[in-house]
């Protein structure tokens, strides 16, 4: 599983989205006061969960109006529908409007879901770390729904005194 984040402007850019390896899947982030991005769609695209909130760690007032922060909820959905596709796609890519804080904490956040290793995310990036610990802590309390053959596979297991997942 290839996992990316990237700024408004890639995932508008046809050049970009048809260098995206098999079928991909996009988590698109934008402000709430601006428009979502104008996603340069391919075929190969499976799909997009739009999330509106600010990069922000805090809440207060910002401009008169209050501040939309990221919700476990969100991070719960995300890793809901990564386990509906299952292997049914090759990439995630995050986009938010500069490709660096709140897109860079949910890659890092999937790629821990994935067992895999965020440090590319930290090096030229600054993950939301308020989003980021959203991520963690959906991952600890998430129960991963495992596909039907496997569960009938367990349950037999169990059922013959083979204790094994």
């Amino acid at each position: 599983m290839f996992i990316d984040c990237c700024s408004k402007k890639d995932i508008e850019n046809e050049k970009y989205t048809k260098r995206l390896h098999g079928r991909w899947f996009v988590i698109s982030i934008y402000s709430p006061d601006e428009l979502p991005a104008d996603i340069a769609f391919t075929d190969s695209c499976a799909g997009v969960l739009l999330l509106c909130f600010d990069d922000r760690d805090y809440e207060n007032i910002d401009g008169g109006r209050k501040v939309e922060l990221f919700k476990k909820e969100w991070a719960d959905e995300i890793l809901s529908l990564i386990d509906g596709f299952g292997e049914s796609i090759d990439s995630i890519i995050v986009h938010c409007e500069a490709g660096i804080s709140r897109s860079s904490a949910i890659a890092a956040g999937i790629c821990k879901y994935f067992g895999k290793d965020d440090n590319k995310f930290f090096k030229d990036k600054v993950p939301n770390r308020f989003v980021y610990r959203l991520m963690l802590n959906a991952i600890d309390t998430h129960v991963k729904v495992l596909p039907y053959s496997v569960s009938i596979e367990r349950h037999k297991n169990i059922m013959n005194g083979n204790n094994v997942v």
